[in-house]
């Protein structure tokens, strides 16, 4: 083999490497399923921010979650949190599921803590920006959220 060619064969899996260790996600949503209860008619409307930290060919990472609800927790509308994302480690399309735990109602006077659980699916090539979907379980909301954004 040429060294040419065992270069550009060690280059792509190594930037596919490089990609899976520190991304970045936003995207938006609504609430899915029916609830009851004083906040059952409440849509959830959100936008989430996240970033990721993990390790190629490890199937955990941690990422910390920004979430703006559309109508508010009881607080305010904002709720950060951190979790653990249990991920196939397969390129271009990854499913994983998640769990956290997290603070619900940040910035204004009910701020309450609970988990969060879900799964998505994350298709992503090297280099390029990719695409995520994913079902959450939000506690302080009581209605799970479903969210599609991009992933950097």
């Amino acid at each position: 083999m040429r060294p040419r060619h065992l270069l550009l064969a060690l280059a792509v899996p190594l930037s596919a490497a490089r990609a899976q260790f520190l991304s970045a996600g936003v995207g938006g949503g609504t609430g899915v399923g029916h609830r009851s209860g004083a906040r059952a008619a409440e849509t959830h409307t959100h936008a989430l921010g996240y970033v990721q930290l993990g390790l190629p060919l490890f199937p955990v990472a941690v990422r910390g979650d920004a979430l703006v609800v559309g109508k508010s927790t009881g607080g305010g509308p904002l709720a950060l949190s951190v979790n653990a994302v249990a991920q196939l480690p397969v390129p271009i399309v990854t499913p994983y599921v998640t769990a956290g735990w997290g603070e619900y109602g940040v910035g204004g006077d009910e701020k309450t803590r609970g988990w969060s659980a879900g799964a998505g699916v994350r298709a992503k090539l090297p280099l390029l920006p990719g695409l995520f979907a994913e079902v959450r379980r939000h506690q302080r909301l009581g209605r799970d959220l479903a969210t599609v954004g991009l992933v950097f």
